[in-house]
């Protein structure tokens, strides 16, 4: 992971932790029977905190889209990546899939890591005309950003998150190779949203005593938020 960019890492935690946040008063107006539209509901509070992160010398934000589905593009500019969310159950499965049956969008995003070899991963990567048309199409994606030198030079992350109970309870920073192999160690985005929780390393499968600890840092997190807002 590049070491400037692990550095502005906290600006996205803090953007998810508030879109948790914001999420429980709109989550329910009364007391509802089901919750079919709460997915979505995340995703728009996640991407709407996120967004107010553009302008701020640290990120610039873009919205794009497949089909009906519109998501944002994060790019930071010293380190030259581009940065995508997706859930944690999203990301193990993909992992698992055949290569050719992996969303043609995520292969366009992570082609920009086709010199990157993932650990234990074969010499497998896409041949030249393939490289070729999901690197033209990432450029087009990719053009608005002002402060990107050249797409071929850029790198990608993604911020991989879980919740449990409406809480924020896993967020890794993780790098793949083109063929979504993990590359180097994940790093552990949720102790930045507290900064007396220091950064730390930890693997892509976590356990599920990690699951534990992660859920009840978050929990400590909201009840001290909660109590700060008592007192004001």
């Amino acid at each position: 992971m590049n070491e400037i960019l692990e550095k502005k890492l906290p600006s996205i935690a803090k953007a998810m932790q508030k879109a948790y946040d914001d999420l429980l008063p709109q989550k329910t107006p009364r007391k509802l029977e089901t919750h079919n539209s709460l997915s979505f509901l995340k995703w728009d509070c996640i991407n709407t905190c996120l967004k107010e992160l553009d302008g701020s010398r640290t990120f610039e934000v873009r919205k794009t889209r497949r089909g009906s589905w519109s998501f944002l593009l994060l790019f930071e500019s010293d380190s030259q990546t581009i940065i995508t969310l997706i859930r944690r159950s999203r990301f193990k499965n993909i992992q698992k899939s055949r290569s050719d049956a992996r969303p043609q969008y995520l292969r366009e995003i992570i082609c920009v890591n086709n010199k990157l070899k993932g650990d234990g991963a074969p010499y497998l990567f896409w041949d030249d005309a393939e490289i070729k048309g999901f690197s033209n199409a990432m450029t087009k994606e990719c053009e608005s950003f002002s402060s990107m030198k050249d797409i071929c030079e850029a790198r990608h992350v993604f911020v991989v998150f879980d919740d449990f109970n409406d809480q924020l309870c896993y967020l890794s920073a993780i790098v793949v190779d083109s063929n979504f192999f993990q590359v180097g160690s994940a790093v552990d985005m949720l102790g930045l949203v507290n900064n007396e929780v220091p950064l730390e390393t930890v693997p892509v499968e976590s356990e599920k005593s990690t699951m534990v600890r992660l859920s009840a840092i978050a929990l400590k997190i909201r009840e001290e938020r909660s109590a700060a807002n008592q007192d004001k």
